[in-house]
């Protein structure tokens, strides 16, 4: 049902968990005393598109959507305090490469490469915790960190032949610490630059 305009599209999914208990023998030698036990859970992907488009502008273009989520319980029993980690992103990934790309110069036609590359990524992590009392009563833990972070950045890459290089990029990365409760502080950076690349032999 792609044929019209992909070469290929492939799906991914993965689930993968782990148990892990710690404990240590006790001084008297009367036997063994667990200190902490940890859950994790996590589909990396729970969805994962990969498209391969067909020829574009005489160049290949490609891309893929993933969407990962995570759970982590740590008990910890000197404490009594369970610790839930919940992890959630979303993904993109954009790439379009060609060859023998013909850009005049100085009179000169020359052929050369481009390669331009976007990606972006939404991700939320949030750390709950929980006492002994919560759980007896409401069940409803205390946020205890967290924050969304946003990644954003196009790169543009210009190969003018074997020696020179050229790559310009603009990158945009955001922390905005979670409503319910964060030690994580709201930060914005930007960054831009141009890198030339010359190979003396």
């Amino acid at each position: 049902i792609f044929e019209s305009w992909a070469r290929r599209v492939s799906l991914d999914h993965a689930y993968s968990s782990n148990y892990s208990k710690r404990w240590r023998e006790r001084s008297d030698g009367s036997g063994k005393q667990t200190e902490m036990q940890r859950i994790s859970m996590a589909f990396s992907p729970l969805v994962g598109v990969n498209v391969t488009f067909k020829d574009l502008l005489k160049g290949n273009l490609s891309a893929n959507v993933r969407y990962n989520t995570s759970t982590h319980y740590d008990l910890n029993y000197s404490s009594r305090i369970i610790v839930q980690s919940i992890s959630q992103e979303v993904s993109f990934t954009a790439s379009y490469g060609r060859r023998g790309f013909a850009v005049p110069m100085f009179g000169l036609s020359l052929s050369n490469d481009i390669d331009i590359s976007l990606s972006y990524s939404l991700s939320r992590n949030e750390r709950v915790r929980f006492t002994t009392e919560t759980l007896r009563t409401d069940g409803i833990g205390q946020t205890d960190d967290g924050a969304t972070r946003t990644s954003f950045e196009p790169r543009i890459r210009y190969v003018l032949s074997q020696r020179v290089t050229a790559t310009i990029f603009y990158r945009h990365m955001k922390t905005t610490p979670n409503e319910d409760g964060s030690r994580t502080p709201g930060t914005t950076i930007n960054e831009a630059g141009l890198d030339i690349n010359i190979s003396i032999r």
